[in-house]
């Protein structure tokens, strides 16, 4: 997992990503973020995801919300952003739900 950070906001050591990258582009990182992979993996959520599910979206990038921790990732299953469905919302819990929606999206095997 990918983490674009603000430099000044580096994640403590036991941040859940696997590579952190420290960038001075402010809110430009979203764009990257939202584009970076081939699924958008929505996890909680404030302003600064809700802005990146949507850049998502409208690049049709699949969205991955964990549901059950609260922010926008809980919400989004039955509240997608607009109405044009332009990919697949596919909601998980743990890892074995989330490796079947990756599954599924044919993203791992």
């Amino acid at each position: 997992m990918l983490s674009i950070v603000p430099p000044e906001q580096m994640p403590p050591p036991d941040w859940p990503a696997t590579v952190v990258v420290p960038c001075g582009m402010g809110d430009a990182r979203n764009l990257l973020m939202a584009l970076a992979g081939d699924a958008c993996l929505v996890i909680g959520g404030r302003a600064g995801t809700i802005s990146e599910v949507c850049l998502a979206w409208l690049h049709k990038r699949p969205l991955l919300p964990l549901v059950g921790c609260g922010g926008w990732s809980d919400s989004l299953p039955s509240n997608p952003p607009d109405e044009r469905r332009n990919s697949p919302i596919l909601p998980w819990g743990n890892i074995a739900q989330l490796e079947a929606q990756l599954r599924q999206l044919q993203l791992i095997s």
